[in-house]
C-alpha cells in the first residue's frame, strides 16, 4: 500500500516538472496553456502507448501508427519557483500550487478561481489489491456530466459508476451499470459561478467513479476514481465553459468525423426485426416499403426486390404472397408512425450510392 502524504523538491525537466513524494513521482506538464497532465508514476516505468491522443508533446512507442492523426506539439511555457512548504508552477492562464505538509496539488485560472484540488491524504494512493486511487475536491452545487454510454439521469453528482464495458443488451435504462463505452472524461459545472473543468482520465484499465456518494466528515466532499490498473494519469481541461472544455478535449483525443449521408435520416434497428416472435420477414418488408413511400423514394424509380425468404415449393420467389392481417409486431413497431409522409431516410432504396 502506498499514499502520498508528503512532498519533497519539485524540479524543472524542460518539458515537465518532476514532484518528489514519500511514495512516488508526480510529473506535471503543460501540455498547452489551458490543458495540465497530471501523472503519477506507480507503474514506475513511464511508458509512453497512448491509441487515444491525437495531441502530445512526448515521444510515444506509437508515434508511427499515429502519424497521420497525431500532432506533437511544444509545452506551454511556465515558471516553477520551489519553496519548504509549497512550489508554484505559473503558465500563462493556469497556476499550480504544490503543497508538501500534507501533500496536495491545486488548480487556479488566470482570475484565481480555484479549478481542482486534491483531497490531502487521499490524493494519491495505491491499495492492497494494487488499485491506484485518485481523490478530488468537489462542493454541493457541483455537477457531473460525461462518462461514456451510461444509464439514468445526465447529472451523475453523488452516483457510483462502473467502468468495465460489456454487452448489455437488454440493460434498463434507468439503473444497469456498465454499457458498452468506456471513456473516463467527465466535465465538472458548478450551478452557482457556471465554471466548468473538464477532467479526463488517460487509462484503459476497469475502474470506477465515486462522485461524491459517500461523506467523510474528516474530509472535504470529495469524488474519486479509482482504477485497477495502470498509472493515475490527468488530463485538467481548463473553461471556463462547457463548449471550451469540450473544445480542448476533442483538441486532445481527436474530432467526430462527418457522417455518411446514409446516417442522417431515420435508422431501424438490425436487432429488432430478426428477433421478433414471428413473421420477421413481412416485418423487414413492410419497413422498406414504409421507408420508401417518403416523397424522394416516389420520385425515383422503384428496384426490383427478391423476396427475403425461400419460396414454397411449387412458387417463385416473385409470386411469393405475403401473409394477410396485422401481424402482431406492427402493432408496436407502427404505433407510432407519422400519419403524413416521413421524412427521407435515406434507406437502401431512397439513397442513391
Amino acid at each position: 500500500m502506498k499514499v502520498c502524504y508528503t512532498g519533497g523538491a519539485v524540479t524543472d525537466h524542460g518539458s515537465y516538472y518532476a514532484v518528489a513524494t514519500n511514495a512516488v513521482e508526480l510529473r506535471i506538464w503543460f501540455l498547452t496553456d489551458d490543458i495540465l497532465r497530471i501523472r503519477a508514476g506507480f507503474d514506475g516505468d513511464w511508458d509512453e502507448a497512448s491509441y487515444s491522443l491525437t495531441m502530445t508533446a512526448w515521444d510515444s512507442r506509437t508515434d508511427e501508427l499515429m502519424k497521420d492523426c497525431r500532432k506533437r506539439v511544444q509545452p506551454a511555457e511556465a515558471a516553477l519557483t520551489d519553496g519548504g512548504k509549497q512550489a508554484v508552477i505559473q503558465g500563462k492562464r493556469l497556476k499550480v500550487v504544490i503543497e508538501k505538509a500534507p501533500f496536495r496539488i491545486m488548480v487556479y485560472d488566470k482570475d484565481g478561481s480555484l479549478l481542482h484540488a486534491d483531497i490531502p491524504d487521499l490524493a494519491y494512493r495505491e491499495d492492497s489489491n494494487h488499485r491506484r486511487i485518485h481523490a478530488s475536491q468537489i462542493e454541493a452545487d457541483d455537477c457531473f456530466y460525461g462518462f461514456g454510454e451510461k444509464s439514468g439521469e445526465i447529472n451523475k453528482a453523488e452516483k457510483y459508476m462502473n467502468m468495465a464495458p460489456g454487452d448489455a443488451m437488454g440493460y434498463n435504462a434507468k439503473e444497469t451499470d456498465s454499457l458498452y463505452k468506456h471513456i473516463p472524461f467527465y466535465i465538472r459545472l458548478n450551478r452557482g459561478t457556471r465554471q466548468a473543468v473538464g477532467y479526463f482520465y488517460h487509462n484503459t484499465a476497469e475502474c470506477d467513479f465515486n462522485m461524491g456518494r459517500e461523506k467523510r466528515n474528516y474530509w472535504h466532499r470529495y469524488s474519486s476514481y479509482r482504477t485497477d490498473a495502470g498509472d493515475i494519469d490527468l488530463f485538467l481541461i481548463a473553461g471556463p465553459s462547457i463548449r471550451e472544455v469540450i473544445e480542448r478535449y476533442t483538441d486532445l483525443t481527436g474530432k467526430s468525423v462527418m457522417l455518411p449521408k446514409a446516417a442522417l435520416g431515420y435508422l431501424g434497428s438490425s436487432m429488432y426485426y430478426p428477433e421478433l416472435p414471428e413473421n420477421s420477414d413481412d416485418a423487414v418488408l413492410d419497413f422498406i416499403d414504409t421507408a420508401s413511400s417518403c416523397p424522394a423514394a416516389t420520385a425515383r424509380s422503384r428496384r426490383p426486390r427478391a423476396s427475403s425468404v425461400a419460396p414454397s415449393p411449387g412458387t417463385t420467389s416473385g409470386s411469393r404472397t405475403r401473409q394477410t392481417g396485422s401481424p402482431r409486431w406492427k402493432s408496436a413497431a407502427l404505433s407510432s408512425r407519422p400519419t403524413s409522409s416521413p421524412v427521407c431516410c435515406w434507406s437502401t432504396r431512397c439513397w442513391t450510392r
